[in-house]
């Protein structure tokens, strides 16, 4: 994918202004709090904003250049809002194939059974929208957005109008249609927990600027993102399922967690930054089995000023550390230095 963005949007509280590129495949994540400017950004890439002024490409199509602006449908893409948008005078599965029926067949990439069984929607296909729940009806508005068979996927905070059990239904499916489907995705959150479960790629925006963007786990140890709850995330490989427990390889390291749904080898454990400390030597005596061997790569300010941000490297993987600084300062701890991260399994997800 090569999406190249450069364009002013004037809004009521700021100006949005978008200059980046982005030229990998996989979930890119627009991240940042309530009312910066993401929906906005999603809305003038998908030609629905007719103040949007500059340049925006996708794979060398210019889809804004200067004033002139391609009509949304004639765009290769597909976006999904925080409320379904269903057809309520069409049945389940007429609103599936609404955008299918309206895509050349030589342009169709996306086929309805697919969809439907990787969306588990068989059993709803002859509902009305109105005998859906909320996880359901969104399952069915991503489905009808695949069978556009899209170049590129917006999603505009699919979870956000659902309660818990509502977003418990449909995150497991959201999941496999990203991992399946292999288009590329531009997901906009405000919440971090969601952002490290999809996000190959992560777009930090403030006041309608793009303050920073790159790969997830380098940008997550950047500074600024300690204020959003400072975490890491560990990409891992199953080396052993224990019933109970699962172990671990990261890099030439083990771990050990909890049992986890997991799919597949690989998995990508979260771990918060208060839920990591740290020891100069491998203990013994200690309940916390997971020790990883690690180096100390930088050390700066967190939001609270008795505390400091820890930024470790273990096996290639950066992780994060939040501790006191007293506890620095006992330890005697600096950048380059040899120590062991303790993280209690429990506190793995």
């Amino acid at each position: 994918m090569s999406l190249t963005l450069d364009f002013r949007l004037p809004r009521e509280q700021f100006t949005l202004n978008a200059n980046v590129s982005l030229q990998s495949r996989g979930v890119h994540a627009l991240f940042g709090r309530s009312g910066c400017g993401k929906t906005s950004l999603l809305r003038a890439i998908a030609g629905l904003e007719p103040d949007c002024q500059g340049q925006i490409s996708f794979n060398d199509h210019h889809w804004l250049n200067g004033k002139k602006s391609l009509p949304p449908e004639h765009r290769r893409l597909a976006m999904v809002f925080q409320q379904p948008g269903l057809l309520p005078h069409l049945g389940v599965r007429d609103n599936l194939l609404f955008g299918y029926k309206r895509t050349p067949p030589a342009r169709r990439h996306m086929d309805p059974d697919d969809v439907i069984k990787m969306l588990d929607l068989s059993a709803l296909l002859t509902l009305r929208t109105s005998q859906l729940s909320g996880g359901q009806a969104q399952r069915v508005a991503l489905g009808r957005a695949l069978l556009r068979s899209p170049e590129l996927l917006l999603l505009d905070e699919p979870l956000a109008a659902l309660d818990h059990a509502g977003k418990a239904e449909i995150l497991p499916y959201l999941l496999r249609m990203i991992r399946h489907s292999r288009i590329p995705v531009l997901f906009v959150s405000h919440h971090l927990d969601e952002v490290v479960q999809f996000a190959d790629q992560l777009i930090l925006m403030e006041q309608g600027q793009i303050v920073s963007a790159g790969p997830l786990q380098s940008q997550l140890s950047r500074p600024e993102f300690a204020r959003f709850g400072a975490l890491s995330v560990l990409a891992c490989r199953i080396c052993h399922n224990e019933g109970a427990m699962l172990e671990l390889a990261l890099g030439q390291q083990r771990m050990k967690v909890p049992a986890l749904p997991l799919n597949g080898t690989e998995c990508r454990l979260r771990v918060q930054a208060r839920d990591v400390s740290l020891s100069l030597n491998r203990l013994q005596d200690s309940s916390i089995s997971n020790q990883l061997e690690s180096r100390i790569e930088a050390i700066s300010p967190a939001p609270h000023e008795a505390e400091v941000l820890i930024r470790l490297n273990v096996e290639g993987q950066p992780l994060q550390a939040l501790i006191t600084r007293n506890s620095q300062q006992r330890l005697q701890l600096e950048e380059g230095m040899r120590v062991f991260a303790q993280i209690k399994a429990v506190a793995i997800h």
